[in-house]
């Protein structure tokens, strides 16, 4: 749907496209045409020039292009900040519209790293269970890095993950411990660690290890325990879900470092074993910043609520 808003400076009156607000803000948070092409999933010469109109019904640039991309102009920066506040309002009122209308159902949308999913899902079907307030659930099995990603371009109303490095974490997203849990090692039934009680970090630097994504939120945890007392690590294989981590550690390609957590439906032939020194980790719920919408938010207070009341932290 075309939807315009109008502005009147003077005797002049503009007639600004939401879908034209929206182009220029891919286009000023992705840096070049090229990416905010795909980030809207149109052509790259379509938003050029729905760009390039919007620029001349203000009357200004707001874009210099450059060899490397894109560089806004004062003018336009000014601009893009109240565009963007335009665009949020009016995405928020055709929701509102299409409620009224019952012609939509609201959706909550959550996105899940796998490596907690069988903690947490059950914990949020319990928390949404008894709300008075009904949307419609999508629950997304995801990376880390995905996650992110998703968040940023409101794809997702949450996501809940092991925690990240802040110095990683986009400046676009908050984050809150909802739960905690310990790192333990995974081995093969035949495993020479499978029949001890625990296993001393230093004795595993040399084994084959099966990581999750690197350099994102778990990988950051597993990594860091072993730079913390002078380690290296012997990466195997990185795979983007706990399943296929298991399922090589399984098969005896390598040994892996997991939360307790994503233990819970673990492959046969596979054995749990605490770790020394003990190394404790923190699921977070991630969201953008800023206000929800009334619905939505009522869905992440009580997941929020749940999970900590589960009392692991």
């Amino acid at each position: 749907m075309q939807t315009c808003r109008c502005v009147r400076q003077g005797t002049l009156v503009l007639m600004l496209s939401i879908r034209q607000l929206r182009y220029a803000l891919a286009v000023w948070s992705e840096g070049t045409f090229v990416r905010a092409a795909k980030k809207v999933h149109i052509s790259q010469p379509a938003i050029s020039e729905q760009v390039s109109q919007l620029e001349t019904q203000i009357g200004f640039e707001l874009f210099r292009r450059t060899g490397r991309g894109v560089q806004v102009t004062d003018l336009g920066r000014a601009f893009l900040v109240e565009a963007e506040e335009v665009y949020r309002a009016m995405q928020r009122l055709g929701e509102i519209a299409n409620l009224l209308h019952g012609t939509q159902d609201e959706v909550f949308s959550i996105g899940i790293s796998s490596g907690v999913m069988p903690y947490v899902l059950p914990e949020i079907v319990r928390a949404l269970s008894t709300l008075e307030v009904k949307l419609r659930l999508d629950i997304a099995t995801t990376t880390t890095r995905e996650i992110h990603r998703k968040l940023r371009d409101d794809s997702l109303d949450i996501g809940i993950t092991v925690e990240t490095n802040p110095l990683t974490l986009p400046r676009e997203l908050v984050s809150e411990r909802v739960a905690s849990d310990r790192m333990v090692l995974t081995v093969p039934r035949g495993h020479r660690f499978a029949h001890r009680k625990s296993v001393d970090l230093k004795e595993v630097a040399d084994e084959p290890l099966i990581m999750n994504e690197l350099s994102v939120g778990y990988s950051d945890v597993v990594l860091s325990m072993f730079s913390n007392l002078g380690l290296k690590t012997n990466i195997k294989a990185a795979c983007d879900n706990f399943e296929a981590i298991f399922a090589l550690v399984g098969a005896d390609v390598g040994i892996a470092i997991v939360p307790l957590l994503s233990t819970v439906n673990k492959r046969t032939g596979i054995v749990s074993l605490p770790l020394k020194p003990l190394r404790r980790v923190y699921v977070t719920l991630l969201c953008r910043a800023g206000k929800m919408p009334a619905g939505p938010q009522v869905y992440a207070t009580a997941i929020r609520d749940r999970l900590i009341a589960a009392g692991r932290l």
